[in-house]
């Protein structure tokens, strides 16, 4: 059983008013998925003294409802390896609704 292949592809904020961002992250994706993908980055700075230690997450997700007005819903599919750089941007809140498996 072969790998599946991967490709690199090339990401940018997502602005809901069509604004046009640079890119900002380099993510490790499925060659065969050509359709457009959502990497969720987040990142929490240490608290240790010692040391700057940052601590990352990469999430490819599912973007529901991307006209709606409010919080930006995400669905989680996998983790994804990549880079990202923030350069200053403000952190934005998403909602990660509760998965129907974990609902009474």
């Amino acid at each position: 059983m072969t790998a599946p292949e991967k490709v690199l592809r090339l990401g940018c904020l997502v602005r809901f008013n069509n604004e046009s961002t640079p890119y900002r992250g380099i993510f490790v994706c499925d060659a065969n998925e050509q359709k457009p993908e959502y990497i969720f980055t987040a990142s929490c700075r240490s608290k240790r003294t010692l040391g700057d230690t940052i601590k990352h997450v990469l999430l490819e997700v599912e973007l529901l409802n991307p006209k709606l007005e409010g919080l930006p819903e995400l669905v989680t599919k996998k983790w994804i390896n990549g880079l990202y750089f923030t350069s200053g941007e403000k952190r934005r809140n998403v909602l990660f609704p509760w998965p129907e498996a974990l609902k009474f």
